[in-house]
C-alpha cells in the first residue's frame, strides 16, 4: 500500500507528515468506503452517515500508518476549547464545524491534517459553494507552521471536497492546499 511505502521504505525512520502521506491515508480511505459502503450509499443514506464510516476507515488507517494520537473526527467544531473559527478567503470571521477531520486535538506540533466536507450530488449550489470556501480558509497557511494561530484554524495539510454520486456508487472529489484548489479526481478510477 501507499503509505506503507512512504513510511517505512524498507526500514523504521521517523514518519514525514506531508501531503503525499495524508493523501495517501485519504485515497485509502475513498477506497474502503466506495468498496464497503455501497448499500449506504445506493440509498442515499444521509452525509453524516458517510462521514461517520469514511472516519472509522480514516482513524485506522492512520494508526497503520503510525500516526498515534491522531483523530478522525464528524462535526468537530473545538479549537483549544473555544468554538472553530477561520478566516475566510474575504477576511470575515466564520465559526466553523467541518464534515471530517484528521487532527491530533491541538496536541501535536503538526496539528491539522486532513479537512473533509462531503455533499452529495445535486446539492444546493450554495452549500457547496460555502464548503470550498471553508477548504480553502482551512488548508491556508498560518502564520507558521509548527505553532498554529492559537485563534484561527488554518493550516491543514490537505483539503477535500467529496461529491458523493448515489446511482454511479462514485465520488467525485476536489483537492485543495494552502488555501487553493489543487487538483480532482473521481473514484473509483478507471
Amino acid at each position: 500500500m501507499l503509505w506503507r511505502l512512504l513510511l517505512y521504505n524498507g526500514c523504521m525512520r521517523p514518519i514525514d507528515i506531508d501531503v503525499a502521506l495524508v493523501r495517501g491515508i485519504f485515497d485509502e480511505t475513498i477506497r474502503l468506503f466506495l468498496k464497503n459502503d455501497t448499500k449506504l450509499i445506493k440509498t442515499q443514506t444521509n452525509e453524516r452517515t458517510y462521514c461517520g464510516r469514511m472516519s472509522t476507515y480514516m482513524q485506522n488507517i492512520a494508526q497503520e500508518c503510525g500516526l498515534e494520537g491522531y483523530f478522525a473526527d464528524v462535526e468537530y467544531n473545538r479549537n483549544m476549547g473555544r468554538i472553530k473559527q477561520t478566516i475566510q478567503p474575504d477576511g470575515s470571521i466564520q465559526s466553523i464545524n467541518c464534515d471530517l477531520l484528521l487532527h491530533s486535538r491541538g496536541i501535536k506540533p503538526r496539528d491539522n491534517l486532513i479537512a473533509v466536507e462531503v455533499k452529495k450530488k445535486g446539492a444546493n449550489d450554495e452549500a457547496m459553494k460555502d464548503d470550498r470556501k471553508r477548504l480553502q480558509a482551512l488548508t491556508k497557511r498560518c502564520d507558521s507552521d509548527n505553532n498554529p494561530s492559537p485563534t484561527y484554524v488554518c493550516g491543514y495539510l490537505l483539503g477535500i471536497f467529496v461529491i458523493v454520486e448515489s446511482r454511479e456508487c462514485k465520488c467525485h472529489c476536489e483537492f485543495y492546499e494552502n488555501g487553493e484548489k489543487t487538483g480532482e479526481c473521481t473514484y473509483p478510477e478507471g
